[in-house]
């Protein structure tokens, strides 16, 4: 049972941490960062856990204009959110169980939206 417990604590830690980068990743888009610039300083913003580099998380960003309905492929890495757009992020991360209570690994996903607001 305490290994269950440390297995579950190191998941739901995982989680949150895929969630920070994903939030702070969609932060950056909406406030003007290109698509490529708000991943690498997601990724850099995160410093509590080496695991989550660019080669073990993906993040995907979309955008859409009309309330979120109709979400964009993937952008590009130069791409920018313009005024009134939804912003996207999905992340996600293939988390490495120590116990194998949950298998040997367990795909953890993460979604953030934002609308883009007009700037002063």
């Amino acid at each position: 049972m305490v290994f269950g417990a440390i297995e579950t604590s190191l998941l739901f830690q995982d989680h949150e941490l895929l969630y920070n980068i994903t939030r702070e990743a969609t932060r950056r888009m909406v406030v003007g960062d290109t698509v490529g610039t708000a991943k690498t300083k997601a990724l850099q913003w995160n410093t509590a856990n080496t695991n989550f580099t660019a080669s073990t998380v993906t993040l995907v960003v979309q955008q859409s204009s009309d309330q979120g309905q109709t979400w964009s492929s993937s952008l590009g890495d130069t791409a920018q959110a313009v005024t009134s757009d939804w912003v996207r992020v999905t992340g996600s991360y293939s988390h490495k169980g120590v116990t194998g209570f949950f298998g040997s690994r367990y795909n953890l996903p993460a979604t953030v939206i934002m609308r883009v607001e007009k700037g002063s």
